[in-house]
């Protein structure tokens, strides 16, 4: 990708960003050269996302070494415990992070009136398959064992 990337601000987005690249973006190159880029494409399309919603609680946590960012729809808490849902972040177990997909956690947790876990797993190829599965169950173990300070229901 050697062209400058223009933000994406409107539902065209898309289609600027080939014209503006000269087709369709592939990410090249080794494991590095490709996150490289990939966070590139991300810096490019995030200022056309709208701002974070106040109808979802954030919070960023940590169990067992492992990242979470829960996701609680202000809507739900006065009515109690909420149901669970667990996000893995794409990027083909290679690439991604939590912010990568915060903007569409929100909406899911908000629309959906669900509290929503994403889990900030390893990435390959430093870490193999399934670290990335393994990783994601622990966060889930660890919110059935505070399952209270969580808020969800069971």
């Amino acid at each position: 990708m050697n062209k400058a990337i223009p933000p994406c601000t409107d539902l065209d987005c898309f289609c600027q960003l080939e014209a503006a690249t000269g087709g369709r973006v592939a990410l090249q190159g080794g494991v590095s050269d490709i996150r490289a880029q990939f966070a590139g494409l991300f810096a490019a399309l995030s200022p056309g996302y709208p701002p974070p919603s106040d109808a979802v609680e954030v919070a960023n946590g940590n169990a067992q070494g492992l990242g979470y960012r829960i996701y609680t729809p202000q809507s739900g808490k006065a009515a109690g415990r909420l149901p669970l849902g667990v996000f893995m972040h794409g990027g083909g177990f290679i690439l991604g992070d939590l912010d990568g997909e915060d903007f569409l956690c929100r909406e899911f947790a908000e629309k959906a009136g669900t509290i929503l876990i994403s889990v900030d797993y390893r990435l390959a190829p430093e870490h193999e398959h399934p670290a990335q599965l393994k990783d994601t169950m622990t966060i889930i173990e660890w919110v059935c064992l505070n399952i209270g300070s969580v808020g969800v229901s069971c």
